[in-house]
């Protein structure tokens, strides 16, 4: 959920309670964070808006100011959009400027769960594996699943995210 995914990103409750009752009071919605694309760095959240002339901006939401779209958009590589913009397809928690990272959350794959990208196995299954016992070694638990070193590495590096 939106909620979720922005704390994640360090956005703090207080932010998005107060961005949530202004876009509900503004757009007369009930449902104000699925209204309209949102994207956040880590600290606000922000809005993709349409004016009548057809051309999009973007608007921080806190703040209530207009911002440069071409200023603020790297910082959102980790939602991936449908082609026209509106709709989130999917969620990219360890992305970075240079890579999506392996673990996504997808809800047309495996429910919405964090999965390895490229093999599918739930993030829970490699964890699950790497603690068993006493704790597998990640080549291991690699062999095991049949996936890359990589994706053992990159399912703890999230998991220890979650817990930070």
């Amino acid at each position: 959920n939106l909620i979720k995914m922005f704390r994640n990103e360090g956005v703090s409750l207080q932010v998005i309670k107060r961005v949530s009752q202004a876009v509900a009071t503004r757009f007369q919605t009930d449902y104000p964070l699925t209204f309209k694309r949102f994207d956040t760095d880590g600290h606000t959240i922000f809005a993709t808006l349409e004016k009548s002339s057809g051309a999009h901006v973007m608007e921080d939401l806190q703040k209530g100011q207009l911002v440069f779209a071409s200023v603020v958009r790297p910082f959102f590589k980790k939602l991936e959009f449908e082609k026209n913009g509106d709709k989130l397809l999917r969620y990219w928690p360890m992305a970075t400027k240079n890579s999506k990272g392996r673990v996504v959350l997808d809800p047309k794959r495996k429910f919405g769960k964090p999965i390895d990208d490229e093999s599918g196995v739930p993030i829970s299954a490699i964890m699950d594996a790497l603690t068993a016992g006493n704790g597998q070694k990640p080549q291991i638990v690699a062999k095991w699943l049949g996936v890359p070193l990589s994706a053992v590495t990159a399912a703890a590096t999230f998991s220890r995210s979650l817990s930070a």
